[in-house]
């Protein structure tokens, strides 16, 4: 067997069992790496696997001899204590003859060439949205954390502008490194199913706006039902406390943490994705709607606008008005995408990803 191209240490220390965005990165990111050749080692926390996700992006196909896993003690359900060990824990774990460690916004290892990728800059460019103790600390120790990295990437140009900007960073220590369609959103057909609902996908935190979404929905009478799907399906119950006339009706339910291949038949069945959200990174559940050509109706942002290609129909996020009417207007929840939009969305893949975090190994 060949040697590998590189050696790539990936914390995958903070996902748990439950489907996100990062976690879908992550996965995309690891196959990606192992298609190109490169030696893939995946830093798990205690009870906790990646594996199945790397295997399904995949396809079945996964060279063992590529990709392995090693248990650390971090627990992704304390957060605070992970940050605290994160670096001394991994320390321990990453192989010394690493060529890159690629972890989310922490920690710096010495000895061995950090990637920190930095998803967004919430904390600081949208910190009204966010607990305040969080949004201080972040303010207090992570630009220094952040000029100890070797590299630095970042999801959309617009997160790129906010590290120059909030952290002090040298714009050539920056990479801009788009997400990518994971493997069931490239199997499925471009065109969406006979339409039944409208679709919310995220967590419940402030800035993804559910509940101002919830208060417009009660206001759009001819509105088709809406879906709660991820991490905000939980705490649908109290969100409905903005929007009472709501609860126990028909016109929105909770639809749990899907599959990757759930997912892509629920965005397909959709009338349109809903995103509210006042601040992302980038937009990755946008994108994957657009690929298969289900409209979305978004808050404009300059992140969101690089994900969305300018296919999404925008809206102001104070305007409950407009949100109203947009929802209940056939015209628009119904809006076709455009051929250049899909092909846009469609274009972005895990392996222009993983190529361009391995040429930094080569730097």
């Amino acid at each position: 067997m060949s040697e590998p191209v590189a050696r790539v240490a990936l914390n995958a220390t903070a996902y748990d069992g439950l489907p996100s965005g990062a976690r879908r990165r992550a996965a995309g990111l690891a196959a990606a790496l192992v298609r190109a050749g490169a030696d893939v080692i995946a830093l798990t926390p205690r009870r906790g696997t990646l594996r199945p996700d790397v295997e399904a992006e995949s396809e079945g196909m996964l060279d063992d001899a590529l990709y392995r896993e090693i248990a650390t003690p971090l627990d992704p359900g304390r957060p605070v204590l992970r940050a605290l060990a994160a670096g001394r824990q991994l320390s321990r774990f990453v192989p010394l003859d690493a060529d890159l460690f690629v972890t989310d916004y922490y920690p710096v290892l010495r000895g061995v060439t950090t990637v920190l990728t930095v998803h967004d800059l919430r904390y600081l460019a949208a910190s009204e949205h966010e607990p305040r103790a969080r949004s201080a600390w972040f303010r207090a120790f992570y630009p220094r954390l952040a000029q100890r990295a070797p590299h630095v990437v970042v999801p959309s140009r617009s997160v790129a502008a906010e590290a120059v900007a909030l952290l002090g960073l040298a714009p050539e220590r920056l990479h801009v490194i788009p997400n990518g369609l994971g493997r069931a959103w490239r199997a499925a057909p471009t065109s969406p199913l006979p339409p039944e609902h409208l679709l919310f996908l995220g967590t419940d935190e402030r800035r993804k706006g559910l509940r101002p979404l919830l208060r417009a929905l009660a206001e759009a009478p001819n509105a088709p039902p809406l879906l709660v799907a991820g991490r905000a399906s939980r705490t649908l119950s109290l969100a409905l406390d903005a929007a009472p006339s709501l609860r126990g009706s028909d016109r929105v339910r909770a639809v749990g943490e899907p599959s990757d291949e759930t997912l892509v038949d629920l965005v397909r069945r959709s009338y349109a994705l809903v995103h509210p959200s006042r601040y992302e990174g980038f937009g990755l559940p946008v994108m994957e709607a657009l690929a298969v050509g289900v409209p979305v109706l978004a808050v404009r942002q300059a992140a969101v606008a690089e994900a969305a290609s300018e296919g999404a129909v925008w809206l102001d996020p104070d305007d409950m008005p407009a949100w109203s009417r947009a929802l209940d207007d056939p015209a628009t929840i119904e809006r076709p995408v455009s051929d250049e939009t899909i092909a846009a969305a469609r274009a972005r893949s895990w392996d222009a990803a993983a190529a361009a975090l391995l040429a930094l190994s080569r730097r």
